[in-house]
């Protein structure tokens, strides 16, 4: 199938209808502050978005990255998470804030536990 805007954009509606987390998480996207601030001569764009929290806090040590399951792993992804298929074998889907893109060769690696 060749993805066209129109097929993302009903997959997208179709995934928040069916998913309230993710519908949540799209919905918090319109709360995020960001500003510019200004180093020298460098401009950067600062952005604060309180939902992040959770995963900004994430323990990041060796043990507790050892344990995290992988999120690529069809067996590890939420059961109301809906995939696209395009013609090409890529496989998309909705995170809780945005489009996700993996290619169908994704092979299990160390990180990758049943």
């Amino acid at each position: 199938m060749e993805l066209t805007t129109d097929i993302l954009m009903d997959f997208h509606k179709r995934q928040l209808e069916a998913w309230p987390l993710a519908d949540a998480g799209f919905k918090g996207l319109a709360e995020v502050r960001c500003k510019e601030v200004e180093v020298g001569d460098v401009v950067f764009k600062v952005q604060h978005n309180r939902a992040r929290i959770r995963s900004t806090g994430a323990k990041v040590d060796k043990a507790s990255v050892a344990q995290r399951p992988c999120f690529l792993c069809d067996v590890h992804r939420p059961s109301e998470q809906m995939e696209l298929v395009a013609g090409n074998g890529y496989r998309f889907w909705l995170t809780l804030s945005r489009f996700s893109l993996c290619i169908s060769l994704f092979r299990p690696n160390s990180m990758c536990r049943s």
